[in-house]
């Protein structure tokens, strides 16, 4: 808890530089397989070719996908799909990163508070993984928000500038 907070305090302080956001999925992603495969979820991977690089921190983006990921997990634990898609948009201005899994989803009365540092629906949870997400995401100039896709619980999207 404590080193979350320290990291959430000095976010803003680190180098920036070209991260390649699939680089940083594909790594997350395989930091989490095994978790996955013990609770059959299987992962997804739909990344597209060629991203042009962000600017910023692949420790903090890798904390992020990190955090998006064991909630997708979390959300699943008899089985499921996480699946992380790439994209451009806005002809090569901005990246979208989405995070989906087929969980049951948040519940709507749920929706406003999700990014609130310290709440949380989990009795083990700290309620710091989506606030510190939002505060990586913003320092980046970008957006995360929760987008209600049918056949899917949870899809997060996140939006960063080139």
């Amino acid at each position: 808890l404590v080193s979350r907070l320290l990291f959430f305090a000095r976010s803003g302080y680190e180098e920036r530089r070209p991260v390649d956001l699939n680089a940083v999925v594909r790594e997350t992603l395989a930091l989490v397989r095994g978790q996955a495969v013990a609770q059959g979820v299987t992962l997804q991977m739909e990344l597209a070719p060629h991203l042009p690089s962000v600017s910023g921190s692949a420790q903090a983006l890798q904390q992020v996908v990190l955090n998006l990921a064991t909630n997708a997990l979390q959300a699943m634990p008899k089985g499921g799909t996480l699946r992380c898609q790439s994209r451009t948009l806005d002809g090569l201005s901005r990246l979208e990163l989405s995070v989906a899994d087929t969980g049951p989803g948040i519940a709507p009365a749920d929706w406003t508070h999700l990014f609130e540092p310290f709440w949380t629906t989990r009795p083990e949870g700290t309620g710091l993984g989506l606030a510190l997400c939002r505060e990586i995401v913003q320092q980046h100039g970008g957006q995360i928000e929760l987008d209600i896709h049918p056949g899917w619980g949870a899809v997060f999207r996140v939006t960063l500038p080139l």
